[in-house]
Formats: C-alpha cells, sequence, structure tokens
C-alpha cells in the first residue's frame, strides 16, 4: 500500500492505525507548512498590498503547479520557476524568491549547494 493509494483513500480498511497515524501526521504537517507559508508571504510580500481581492492560496497553487527549471553552477543550485502572464503574479512570485533567499537555503545532501530562486524574465 502506497501513500497515494490512502491519500486518496482508495484501500484505506487495509492500513492498520500506525500507518494511519503517519499519514495523518503527515497531512497535519503539509497543512500548518502550507498556512505557514502562506502567513510568510502575506507578511513579506503584500504588507503594502490594499487589493483584497488577491488570494495567497491561489497564489502559492499557481507557483507550486508552474514547475521549475534547475540549473548547477560551480556550488549554487539556481531554481527558476516559469514566468507568469499576469503581472501582480510575476511581481509577488518575484517578491517570494527574495524572501526565500534571505534564509540562504542549501541543499540537504553531502555537498550543502547554496540554493537560489527566481523567476524567469520575458
Amino acid at each position: 500500500m502506497c501513500v497515494k493509494e490512502a491519500y486518496l483513500h482508495q484501500n484505506l480498511k487495509e492500513l492498520d492505525l500506525e500507518k494511519k497515524a503517519i499519514l495523518d501526521s503527515m497531512k497535519i504537517t503539509a497543512y500548518n507548512l502550507q498556512r505557514y507559508l502562506m502567513q510568510s508571504i502575506n507578511r513579506s510580500t503584500m504588507s503594502n498590498n490594499n487589493d483584497s481581492s488577491v488570494n495567497t492560496y491561489d497564489i502559492i497553487k499557481q507557483i507550486t503547479n508552474k514547475g521549475a527549471k534547475l540549473k548547477l553552477s560551480y556550488h549554487t543550485l539556481y531554481v527558476t520557476i516559469g514566468y507568469f502572464n499576469e503581472k501582480q503574479i510575476q511581481k509577488i512570485a518575484e517578491k517570494i524568491c527574495e524572501y526565500l533567499n534571505t534564509f540562504n537555503p542549501v541543499t540537504l545532501d553531502k555537498f550543502g549547494f547554496q540554493v537560489k530562486y527566481r523567476i524567469e524574465q520575458r
């Protein structure tokens, strides 16, 4: 039984309580991370934006579904997210990348490459 089947509620009766507890913990963790990310976006990128029509969840969904190109150059891994046609989303995505870069992220493997996020420019 794989996590995907359990997530889609297929063959859930075959899971024992321990596996269900692990799955529930994963769902709670994912929810909390998503909520933290949305709060961070609101604080860091939209504090000067008075447009109440902006939906943070939709922005995150668009960004994560966009896909990215990876390029390793020397000791830096560049993550380039695709271009957004909507200027408001493009601007917010750029601010999110700037915000993520302030944490100076590195890969978690033995190499510890520095990760830089950026948005594709047209």
